[in-house]
């Protein structure tokens, strides 16, 4: 049976063929439009000629009335078949979308209504797709990331947003042209990437037969024009960063970065909080912003904390001179989350530091000054304390919004520095910066003193515009590429792993078009009944959720997520709860969390903290793939904690094997022969997503879950899937 869809584009193209049966181009090649809709609605009485997409048209026998909406607003349209003749009944072709080219008299109806009385009408573009015509047609985030081009026709907020986005460059931009910089462009295709510590996207150049990095900052072209005479630069274009993605991270988005001769950082510190807070007040009105459930105050001057004070006063742990090994006992004795396995050594330790224990915890803009030199290869050390750099971060809203510093202009010690950051690969970590010979060379013919500024355009954006992520002020964001289950599990199958680990039913993705989930192998893992680090973490979580009710529970996006999605396949989530919500119910009905083994304990933290459902299951007794779909009429399975199987109603949603169900809806109940015990050693373990859950939140879900069990089980990651 043909979707809804379906039938809709057939009835469409049929329309399609008739137009053009009758000699009419659907699609010409140019129109001759003379005003906007705007202009034409001051123009009372007289003739105007306008364009627009057609809304829905009402018939009333021999007349007909709809509205044309441009990018300027929308206007009624009268059709009278005395006046139009045989073209009055081409519009039983026309739908709710296409484009219209009119001309006629502008007048008022009875009802007071601007309105323009057609003579003539054009077919510009017919539209083969219907337009969802609410926002409940077009909710999941995911998708409209997707499908912005619908995102943008149903939802005017969104289009302010990028509005308010041109804007802020236009005043960035003016700002800088004001203060005599320079508007250059420097290259994307780099034969060294370099200029900040990120991984790098690499390409080939055919003709050339060369290897080439898509850059990752701009930094070291914009100090060689430096070197070269000019003395205020400055580029706005896109970097490429080939990191992960949150709510704050886009692998690629665009960067400012300007430099200025004969200035330190201190003068940059000065000229951020002049231009930035201006810029505030000139989009908003005011220097305070409201964002989430706070409000931003961008008055300058603004607070100044060193680096070492910062974290010292956010921890209670002195960093200044402080080894590895000290560092990574400080941390645990103060019980920080904190991966020594992804932070290898000091720098990376405490930037993990900055990122989870310091930065969530300032909302007003606020620079940190004076960072390690280890930590910042190209900035130029404090005359008064060599260990330290003129460098500055401006934190803003929990996250970084720009860093500065006063530039290296010595090329021996550049040197130096870039040769310290490559033996950190050798010691483990991935992020690093390397030596750029070219750019010594340009230091070696004299750069003067200089202090250079980068800010990423979307975050600033972000926070002005009370977005809760970048996404939402990129226009098209970097997604997971869609296509068959076959093309997405062949491009993420994990190598070590013997055919596909699972993907999702087609009559699911029929159903529930939003659905997805996100999977992981772990391997070695140790599991044991109780750990009283564990525990002891336990309370410390619990704690973060004191004052948790049930009314807050309700109102969590994730929570309403998955109790739609039981809805759609019938089940009442009141009597079986979705994981995270049962957990969070735990909580604030005083109950606690559950005590099970170390692994189900550690993945069960991440569920009440980042809200997504998480579920393991022991791989060893699995028959892959594992497949997400409708269960059918008398399936049983074995659910933990039961004597004898249960019967499972048609067409409720289970995770199953190629033998029998696992799970039954989503990972709200497991089966006994999958579940996790002591004796498990490898495990699957699954994140649940629905409609209104984006992948990114998803695989941070994922993520948390592989950090707790990692922390208190050990275990080898393997690769991970998200299936859509």
């Amino acid at each position: 049976m043909n979707s809804r869809l379906t039938v809709i584009k057939e009835d469409r193209l049929r329309k399609l063929k008739e137009l053009k049966d009758q000699g009419i181009n659907p699609y010409p090649s140019r129109s001759n439009r003379k005003q906007t809709i705007r202009e034409a609605r001051e123009l009372m009485g007289k003739d105007v000629n306008i364009t627009g997409r057609l809304l829905a048209v009402r018939e009333h026998g021999k007349i007909a009335f709809s509205d044309l909406k441009d990018e300027t607003g929308e206007i009624q349209l009268l059709f009278r078949k005395d006046q139009l003749g045989e073209k009055y009944d081409v519009l039983k072709l026309l739908d709710y979308g296409d484009f219209l080219e009119v001309l006629g008299d502008v007048t008022k109806t009875k009802a007071g209504e601007t309105t323009v009385d057609v003579k003539k009408y054009t077919v510009l573009t017919k539209s083969l797709r219907p337009i969802p015509d609410s926002w409940h047609g077009f909710k999941d985030v995911e998708e409209r990331f997707r499908r912005r081009y619908v995102d943008l026709l149903i939802n005017p907020d969104v289009r302010k947003i990028f509005e308010t986005r041109a804007k802020i460059i236009m005043l960035l931009r003016n700002y800088l042209d004001d203060h005599g910089f320079l508007e250059v462009t420097t290259p994307v295709l780099q034969p060294i990437y370099g200029g900040t510590t990120a991984l790098p996207f690499t390409t080939h150049h055919n003709a050339l037969d060369a290897d080439l990095y898509l850059r990752i900052a701009d930094e070291l072209y914009l100090k060689r024009l430096i070197v070269g005479g000019y003395e205020k630069v400055y580029e706005i274009g896109t970097d490429f960063r080939n990191e992960g993605i949150s709510r704050w991270h886009n692998p690629e988005f665009t960067q400012l970065e300007f430099y200025q001769a004969y200035a330190d950082y201190r003068d940059l510190m000065v000229m951020t909080e002049n231009m930035l807070s201006g810029i505030v007040k000139e989009i908003t009105g005011s220097y305070e912003v409201a964002y989430g459930e706070t409000t931003i105050d961008f008055k300058p001057p603004w607070r100044r904390v060193s680096y070492y004070d910062a974290i010292k006063d956010a921890t209670g742990i002195d960093v200044n001179d402080i080894t590895l090994e000290q560092l990574k006992k400080e941390i645990r004795e103060k019980k920080l989350t904190i991966a020594f396995k992804e932070s290898p050594d000091v720098p990376a330790l405490l930037d993990a530091i900055i990122k989870t224990a310091v930065r969530p915890n300032i909302t007003n803009p606020t620079f940190f000054v004076d960072y390690p030199a280890f930590m910042r290869p190209l900035a130029k050390q404090k005359p008064d304390d060599p260990r330290k750099v003129e460098a500055f971060q401006l934190i803003v809203a929990g996250t970084e919004l720009l860093n500065a510093y006063s530039e290296l202009n010595d090329p021996i010690e550049q040197r130096k520095r870039w040769e310290a950051e490559e033996r950190r690969e050798k010691e483990g970590v991935a992020e690093h910066q390397v030596v750029d010979e070219d750019y010594i060379r340009a230091l070696e013919y004299g750069m003067p003193p200089t202090a250079g500024w980068g800010m990423g355009i979307e975050r600033f954006t972000a926070i002005l515009t009370n977005s809760h992520s970048i996404k939402e002020v990129i226009l098209f964001p970097t997604l997971r590429p869609t296509g068959s289950l076959k093309t997405i599990n062949k491009m993420t199958q994990p190598k070590n792993i013997s055919g596909v680990i699972s993907h999702i039913s087609a009559d699911v993705h029929e159903k529930l078009p939003g659905i997805k989930f996100a999977v992981v192998r772990v391997d070695s893992v140790t599991v044991v009944k109780k750990s009283d680090e564990l525990e002891a973490y336990k309370k410390e979580v619990l704690e973060k959720f004191s004052g948790l009710t049930l009314e807050k529970i309700d109102s969590m996006p994730t929570i309403q997520a998955y109790r739609n999605l039981f809805r759609a396949f019938g089940v009442d989530w009141h009597s079986r709860r979705p994981s995270p919500d049962a957990l969070l119910r735990r909580i604030a009905l005083g109950k606690g969390l559950y005590t099970v083994n170390t692994l189900v304990d550690a993945y069960n933290l991440a569920v009440v903290e980042t809200g997504i459902g998480l579920g393991a299951f022991d791989s060893s007794k699995l028959s892959l793939p594992v497949v997400l779909r409708f269960a059918k009429d008398g399936e049983q399975m074995h659910p933990i904690g039961e004597e004898k199987p249960i019967i499972i109603q048609d067409g409720e949603l289970v995770y199953a094997d190629q033998e029998q169900v696992i799970t039954l809806d989503l990972n709200y109940r497991d089966t006994n022969r999958t579940k996790i015990t002591e004796k498990s050693k490898d495990i699957l373990l699954f994140a649940d997503g629905a409609e209104g859950i984006t992948d990114e939140e998803v695989m941070e879900g994922l993520e948390k879950g592989i950090e707790y069990i990692t922390r208190f089980c050990g275990g080898k990651i393997k690769e991970k899937q998200l299936v859509r």
